[in-house]
């Protein structure tokens, strides 16, 4: 059986980690002994082609470098921010305001650095003509 870096092998691992395993209401990544602070703060999509391909992979990219638990917020629909997938589901065109909240003891850099990635409108805002 093919092993991961840990030693674990692929399928252990991989159902360790899968929702069959995870109680009801409990996310993937989600530490149940963390008793931190939620962290929320609001975002805006502010680049013209929303949060397609690109800038999702960002997005999963930047949660990954953090312990916290990250979700980000579309109305009544909330997904983790590890998932492109689930990012994409939101369907989030420019304008949409999204909530982004983040529990664990670096949440508050998460959200920060989350938060810049918006601000910049992930990078593809272009340069204003001179």
């Amino acid at each position: 059986m093919i092993e991961h870096a840990t030693g674990i092998p692929f399928r252990r691992h991989i159902v360790q980690n899968s929702a069959i395993t995870r109680p009801p209401g409990e996310q993937m990544n989600q530490n149940p002994q963390d008793n931190s602070t939620q962290l929320q703060k609001t975002v805006v999509i502010i680049n013209p082609q929303g949060l397609h391909a690109r800038p999702a992979d960002l997005l999963v990219r930047c949660a990954d470098g953090f312990d916290s638990t990250i979700m980000i917020q579309k109305g009544s629909e909330q997904v983790d921010c590890r998932s492109i997938l689930s990012l994409l589901t939101l369907g989030a065109t420019e304008g949409t305001e999204l909530i982004l909240t983040a529990q664990g003891h670096d949440a508050e850099a998460a959200i920060t650095a989350i938060s810049e990635l918006f601000e910049l409108g992930f990078h593809e805002l272009g340069q204003p003509s001179q």
